[in-house]
């Protein structure tokens, strides 16, 4: 096979396997996806033509935490750890059925990569079936600027501002960047398992809500700007009152 064919073959194996992961953690960005993908591509040509010391298992580990850094870009820390168990997942598959297979070449890598592919899409569709109802995509509306990310609708999430009595949806201030109003901030007394504190919120223009490419005007509320990082997976916890609009 020559180079430019190894390249593309391995550059499209590794577009379908690292675009499977993100994708089924929620944090695909074309950007990133392309960048992992070239970089492993790249690494498998160093590791062809000088299989020592590329090919050790210390360097093959620090890729996969490089390429996990990369495929997470600035979400939390906590994510790169559940992608760095699904690109193993993925790989440790693909590599047994093509070595059990016996093929070599253009095959292998392809076959390896569909069956990488289907392990993450099956360890993405086997979690919690309560855990992908209750995942939302939130469009919120402040003044002429808007950012969109994905949040848990969190059933014990029964915050309000007290003045207004509006339910209150918590965000980390990251996924706010760009959209945060320059005045009209009121501080929020709040209480969790961690303890107490105090954050700030604002009252957007508009909030919706949806799944994939529907989205609807959701009932009026304020939002809450984490001082700290949320705990499990997801950076935004809608209220729980969201859950009668999905």
């Amino acid at each position: 096979m020559c180079l430019e064919s190894y390249v593309a073959v391995n550059l499209l194996a590794d577009l379908i396997l690292l675009g499977a992961v993100s994708r089924a953690l929620g944090l695909f960005s074309w950007r990133r996806v392309i960048a992992s993908a070239w970089l492993c591509a790249l690494y498998a040509v160093v590791c062809a033509a000088r299989p020592r010391p590329w090919s050790a298992l210390p360097v093959q580990l620090a890729m996969l935490a490089l390429t996990t850094f990369i495929l997470s870009g600035r979400s939390a820390g906590r994510l790169r750890g559940e992608a760095a168990l699904s690109l193993c997942a993925g790989a440790l598959i693909g590599s047994g059925v093509a070595a059990a297979t016996r093929l070599s070449g253009a095959p292998a890598a392809l076959l390896g990569t569909a069956a990488g592919g289907l392990t993450v899409c099956g360890l993405f569709i086997a979690q919690p079936p309560g855990t992908r109802r209750y995942r939302i995509l939130v469009r919120l509306i402040v003044e002429r600027r808007a950012v969109c990310f994905t949040a848990l609708v969190d059933t014990g999430n029964r915050l309000r501002e007290p003045v207004s009595g509006l339910p209150v949806l918590i965000a980390e201030a990251g996924l706010l960047k760009g959209a945060l109003p320059d005045a009209g901030f009121r501080e929020l007394r709040y209480g969790a398992v961690g303890g107490d504190g105090v954050m700030a919120c604002f009252r957007p223009t508009s909030v919706w809500i949806g799944r994939g490419a529907r989205m609807r005007r959701a009932p009026d509320a304020w939002v809450g700007v984490s001082p700290g990082p949320l705990p499990g997976v997801f950076r935004a916890l809608a209220p729980s009152v969201y859950a009668l609009y999905i």
